[in-house]
């Protein structure tokens, strides 16, 4: 697997914010109320699609977290644009190429399912992407290439 965050994309949006926790290259990271990246904290929720990717100023890879403080390269994909290392939840289901994915509510993506509640309503579940390649997590978190929707 490359040593990259970024594959093919069309606008190449990025942004710098300062880290409100760990943060690991590869997560699904969102704003918040302070200005700074942190986690994509909603599983299933809305989502602006956006990454955290290597800080390769440093001299870091895929295996260098962010800490709380440090500037976090974010990468806003757009549609059909691919991320090369996203991160699976370790506990997801199988993904099958064409797998659609969503937030797992802590960075990573997970299967993307549809929820209904106890009354029969259908929950709103926001689909980030679809996988590139088969997965089958072993229980430990797992890098996949990404399409986003």
């Amino acid at each position: 697997m490359s040593n990259v965050i970024v594959g093919s994309s069309f606008n190449n949006k990025k942004e710098e914010k300062a880290a409100a926790a760990t943060i690991t290259p590869g997560y699904l990271i969102e704003l918040n109320s302070d200005d700074e990246f942190q986690n994509h904290s909603t599983a299933g929720g809305s989502v602006v699609p956006c990454f955290a990717d290597i800080d390769k100023w440093q001299g870091n890879d895929l295996d260098d977290d962010y800490s709380a403080g440090d500037l976090v390269a974010g990468w806003y994909p757009g549609s059909g644009d691919v991320v090369e290392n996203a991160m699976l939840d370790g506990a997801s289901a199988n993904l099958a190429i064409g797998s659609f994915v969503q937030s797992n509510g802590d960075g990573l993506l997970t299967l993307y399912e549809v929820a209904i509640s106890a009354g029969g309503v259908v929950q709103d579940r926001q689909i980030v992407g679809f996988a590139l390649e088969a997965v089958v997590p072993d229980g430990s978190d797992t890098r996949f290439k990404l399409q986003i929707v």
